[in-house]
Formats: C-alpha cells, structure tokens, sequence
C-alpha cells in the first residue's frame, strides 16, 4: 500500500493545520482555565475565611485528580479517539465550574473544582491533544505539538488577567459560572461537530477519499529474543527516569507559578495592575518558546533540549526569589514563560520516538501523570511552607534544587536512549 512521504504532515494538510487549531482551541480553554487559580486565592480567602493552605489544598486535589486521570485520558485517547474525550471533557470542566457559583465552603469547591473540572482537565489535556497530533502530523511532529503548547500559552495570557479582571469588578461567582457555562456549550459544541480523530476518519466522515493510506500507527516489528529482552528491561524504569523529571516540571509550573506566583507578587506590594500584566508577559513568551521548542524538536536531542528547559527555569526561579522591584519580577516572567509549557512538545515525542504514535497516548498520560502529582505536591508544599514562615523564600530555593536534579537525571535518560538505538529495535512494548 502506498504510504504518505514521511516528511508530509498527513494526507489533507489543510484539515491537519484545522485540527492543530482546534487543539489549541482546547488546550486554551481547559488549561487556560487550570491556570488561572490563582486569581481566585485571595478571593476565595476572603469568601470563606480560610487560611492560604486551606485553599492550596483545591489546587492540590485538582491537580492529583488531573494526575490519575490523564493515563486514563490517554488509554480512551488511543482506544475511542480524540473528538469524544475533548468534547465531554469541555463539558464536565463547564459544569464543575459553574457548580463552583453556588459554593458555601471550601469543601464545596474541593469537590466541585478539585473533582469535577479536573475531570474535565484531564481529557482536554495536552496528552489527549497529542494523541491527534502524532497521527495527523510525522515529518514536522515536534513542531505541530509545539503549536498546540502555544494554546495553554495563550490561556495564560488571556484567561488568567482576564479571571482577575472578572474577579475584581464583578466577583467570583459571576466569573466562574460565565466560564463555565461558555466552556460546556459554546467550546463543547464546536469541538465534537469539527474535530476528527485521523486522516481517514476525516476522509471518510466528509465523504472525500484521502490522498493515501491511513497513518502506520507504529506496529512492533519483529526483533531477535535478546532485544526483545533488553527493550523490556529498558521498559520497567525508563518511564521513571522521564516521569522524575516532568514531574519536577510540575512542581515549578503548576504547582508554583499557576498556584502561588499571584499571591506571591502581592504579596510583595506589587499592584493588581503589575502582577496581571506580568502574568500576560509570561505567557506571551511561553508563545515563542513553544514555537522554538517545537522546531529545535525536530532538530536537536530531545533529552539535552529538555535538560536546558529545566536549567533555564531554575535560573528563573532564582530570580524570583531575589524579585523585590519590577525589573527583577518583568525578567522572571520572560525566562521563565520561555520553557514554562515547551517542555510538553519535546517530552511527547520524545514518548512518541521511544514507544511509537500508537502507544504514545497511553506512556505520555503515565509519564504526565508525574507532571500532574508534582503539581500537586508543589500546590500543598509550598503553601504549607508559607503558613508555616509567612515566606516563599524556602519554596523557592527548594524549587530551584528540585530543577537541577531533574537536570542530572534528563541526562541519564540519553544513554538509555542511545542504548536503544544501537540495538535498532521496535518501539518499546507496554
């Protein structure tokens, strides 16, 4: 059977550049969505008279749920298709949203957004977007996943000023339940009437041909016992040694800039008006470090792209800790906001090269669950240890050590990889 060049992107390209919008599309709402918690910190404080870990505790729910969630997410991914787990995961994330209007304590809100949206966040997540983005794209892989990263980008950049702006003039309330019902109707609808899971199903559901054969989705070939053997072996803790890491990810970005920095920088006396602002510019140079992540994918060894992510970071986060002026605040948010959601292009396929497009939905979700459970333990550690000295400073600098061990070990990942390659096998099993 003739197969497409491996250099093309997929049999239609214009449905495939279709598809790669529409996945930023989710990813902009869903994450855009997670990524503002921090607007309602403080408010929900106020609302309910709990203490800064009380509240760090939705986070560290929502995140947890999101962390067992995702390998489900992507295993329904791979099994069911992308269109049916994106368009009712907009769905629960738009009703555990608005639910949280008619809120009257903090357990209210543990179990509404910390369980229902999270849900939701789970399947409108980058693993189930990645899962249609390997088989829509191959020769510029790294780079589609890059542009899919811009739409978590570009939630942060909107989505979050745009929840403090709400917050503050109309109330928290208001806020989510508008979110919430414009993410279960509006977004929900778009995705499961446009979104199409492969190349053929779009061919087929249009009732146009397409221009070749479905997508090889990475069948195992047939490789000697012995390697067969040493795949294996390379499968039981290689995930690890890219989950460690990824999860440290999740410490520093979820856990510590999309939960705390808010509350961090006014806590400094930094104004509304700076932090959001601030908050913008972060995400807008997570745009052009995606893009950059995604094309240095294609080109470059992905475990050394990946370790000079997280070295970038933790120079960040260093400058955050000494942040006491608006200089220092404004080169944090341009550092950081370069790697703080790039990782995601090059960790995928790095999972895609290791495990192939047909697997790779279920190895990202287990690998993203590490993110995800990082998150967590970010969210809750680094607000207990702000109840406990009424400073960020101990977080901070733990975040900056947690980045250089995941650096050391992203490097070790290459000689497993190296050894893969010398022996020529198949994907790794699962």
């Amino acid at each position: 059977m003739h197969s497409a060049s491996p250099r093309s992107p997929a049999p239609d390209s214009s449905q495939a550049w279709l598809m790669l919008g529409l996945s930023c599309l989710v990813l902009f709402t869903g994450l855009g969505i997670r990524m503002s918690f921090g607007a309602y910190v403080t408010a929900w404080e106020a609302a309910f008279g709990a203490s800064r870990s009380e509240i760090s505790l939705i986070s560290s729910v929502s995140l947890i749920v999101y962390g067992i969630g995702m390998p489900i997410a992507g295993r329904m991914a791979d099994r069911y298709g992308a269109r049916a787990v994106l368009s009712w995961s907009l769905v629960l994330i738009g009703t555990g949203l608005a639910s949280c209007a008619a809120a009257r304590s903090v357990m209210d809100l543990v179990w509404l957004y910390g369980g229902v949206a999270s849900i939701g966040f789970c399947g409108a997540s980058s693993v189930t977007v990645s899962v249609a983005v390997t088989r829509w794209f191959r020769g510029r892989r790294g780079l589609a996943l890059g542009v899919t990263s811009c739409g978590i980008a570009a939630g942060q950049m909107v989505v979050a000023p745009l929840a403090m702006f709400l917050v503050r003039f109309m109330g928290w309330r208001l806020t989510v339940l508008a979110m919430g019902i414009t993410s279960a109707t509006v977004l929900a609808a778009i995705i499961w009437w446009f979104f199409r899971d492969a190349p053929a199903l779009a061919g087929r559901e249009t009732g146009s041909a397409p221009n070749s054969a479905p997508i090889d989705i990475g069948a195992p070939r047939p490789v000697p016992h012995w390697r067969r053997r040493t795949a294996r072996s390379l499968f039981l803790w290689l995930p690890w040694m890219i989950a460690v890491p990824y999860g440290v990810c999740g410490f520093t970005d979820l856990g510590l800039v999309s939960t705390h920095f808010i509350p961090l920088a006014e806590g400094r006396g930094f104004s509304p008006e700076l932090v959001a602002w601030v908050v913008g510019l972060d995400a807008l140079a997570n745009v052009w470090g995606n893009l950059l992540a995604g094309y240095l994918a294609d080109k470059v060894r992905l475990t050394a792209l990946l370790a000079a992510m997280y070295a970038i970071r933790a120079f960040g986060v260093l400058l955050l800790f000494f942040a006491q002026d608006p200089v220092l605040l404004v080169a944090f948010a341009l550092i950081n906001g370069s790697v703080e959601a790039a990782t995601i292009a090059p960790t995928a396929a790095l999972c895609a090269q290791l495990y192939g497009p047909g697997r790779m939905g279920t190895i990202f979700g287990l690998v993203s669950s590490a993110h995800q459970f990082g998150a967590a333990g970010g969210a809750f550690v680094l607000g207990a240890l702000y109840a406990r000295s009424g400073s960020y400073a101990s977080g901070l600098l733990l975040s900056v050590a947690l980045l250089l061990i995941g650096v050391t070990l992203t490097w070790f990942v290459q000689a497993v990889v190296s050894r893969k390659d010398r022996s020529r096998g198949a994907p790794l099993p699962v």
